[in-house]
């Protein structure tokens, strides 16, 4: 496209004018352009005249860059719909509203409730003070240039509701078939006030959140942060999340929770924490709290050759009276019925026992994962033989193993063996 000095477009349509113009005394004739209608530059200085060839549209067309995404918002909460371009040329933009699905569509009026920017390479349709009658309005842009080349983008559709978001938080143990089905702690909507979580500091992801997200907030922007640690700075302590362990389903975020690994010697029994859902892209704005508590892990029990339970009284009344845990989170192992008998014959001891742990914390609303193994002598070759058991390797779940006067490995099986054949009477091979 070409000229002298300030340029005007007329836009000419030849086959009105019996395919002729004169401008400034030069006869025109439609076999002349291509196409017949065109925009025309006459330039006011000269009589040289020079038109945009068709060939220009063809090179500057409007290409839209994304497609636009539906909206969930709480009346009156604003929605913003966001479109990139790009043209070689200025753009126009012309946001469109349709009532009934997209079979009529009508322009919107940039100003009041609904405005939207201009810029060179996007616009943002903001609809202010929505209300629930707006559920599922449906809208779209037009945009052209001045070739012209125009593109109409995907239709995209408002969600209004008054229903506000839910929480529900659960206690998962995977790979144990004791518990298929998850134990919910507490499940409500943020109108409500949610009791404590009561959450045991052993490593596990155990604790999963699933949020039903009615705020409006794009899913993708959805967090959970722990209030004492929102960095994640000292993560063994506070415990944390990562976005490996979030799963987004359109609205339901789902996140598990990895535990503290310990919890400070100060504190007895639990420790007071928040976790806060925000947006992370404003994340001073807290969509809702939930208030926990940070115990130590359940700590099971487990006496030796020819042992009793009664062992290990003293270590849980210490446990218990001092305030260190919960007396619920604390069990002693009894097997004094098989306490003389094999390693293989024994071999479950371990195992069910985590498995009443776990149906004991569950019971009480405590979510544990893992537990603390405290064993002797024959307690501790049990323990030890159940975590190199493939039943181990699938539940993980066991979070510290302390053993007491527990025979090593290189020493146990000629000891062992020289007492179980002279046990009692009559050979009893341990392993």
């Amino acid at each position: 496209m070409g000229g002298y000095g300030d340029d005007q477009i007329f836009t000419i349509d030849f086959s009105t004018i019996n395919n002729s113009l004169i401008v400034g005394g030069n006869l025109l004739t439609a076999g002349y352009y291509n196409p017949p209608n065109m925009n025309l530059l006459v330039p006011t200085d000269s009589q040289a005249i020079y038109f945009a060839s068709y060939s220009d549209c063809l090179t500057s067309p409007v290409n839209l860059c994304n497609n636009l995404s539906d909206q969930y918002v709480n009346p009156p909460q604003a929605a913003l719909f966001s479109l990139n371009v790009s043209s070689a040329q200025p753009v126009n933009y012309q946001w469109q509203e349709s009532t009934n699905n997209g079979l009529n569509w009508s322009d919107l009026t940039n100003g009041g409730n609904t405005v939207w920017t201009n810029g060179s390479s996007s616009s943002v349709l903001t609809i202010s003070n929505t209300t629930v009658s707006q559920n599922n309005y449906q809208y779209r842009c037009i945009v052209n240039n001045s070739c012209p080349s125009n593109a109409v983008s995907n239709s995209t559709t408002l969600f209004t509701s008054t229903s506000p978001s839910s929480l529900t938080v659960s206690n998962v143990i995977a790979g144990n078939s004791s518990f298929i089905q998850p134990k919910i702690l507490w499940s409500g909507n943020t109108n409500q006030t949610p009791s404590a979580i009561k959450i045991c500091a052993d490593a596990s992801k155990a604790t999963e959140f699933t949020f039903v997200n009615n705020t409006g907030v794009s899913s993708n922007n959805i967090r959970f942060w722990v209030g004492s640690d929102t960095l994640g700075i000292n993560s063994d302590i506070s415990g944390y999340f990562v976005l490996g362990d979030y799963q987004i389903n359109g609205n339901i975020i789902n996140a598990k929770f990895s535990h503290p690994k310990y919890l400070q010697s100060q504190y007895a029994p639990f420790r007071n924490d928040i976790i806060r859902i925000v947006d992370y892209n404003n994340p001073g704005n807290t969509i809702f709290s939930i208030p926990v508590h940070i115990y130590r892990a359940p700590v099971l029990m487990i006496h030796g050759l020819w042992g009793e339970p009664s062992a290990f009284d003293e270590m849980k009344n210490y446990f218990d009276s001092n305030g260190l845990f919960d007396s619920k989170l604390t069990r002693k192992v009894p097997y004094t019925f098989s306490n003389s008998m094999s390693f293989i014959s024994n071999a479950l001891i371990v195992p069910d026992n985590i498995t009443t742990m776990f149906q004991i914390a569950r019971s009480n609303n405590f979510s544990a994962g893992k537990v603390d193994l405290v064993a002797h002598s024959m307690g501790g070759v049990l323990s030890r033989q159940y975590i190199q058991s493939p039943g181990f390797q699938l539940k993980d779940d066991v979070h510290k193993l302390i053993t007491i006067n527990t025979l090593t490995p290189v020493l146990r099986l000629p000891i062992c063996d020289l007492i179980c054949l002279h046990a009692k009477g009559s050979p009893r091979m341990l392993a």
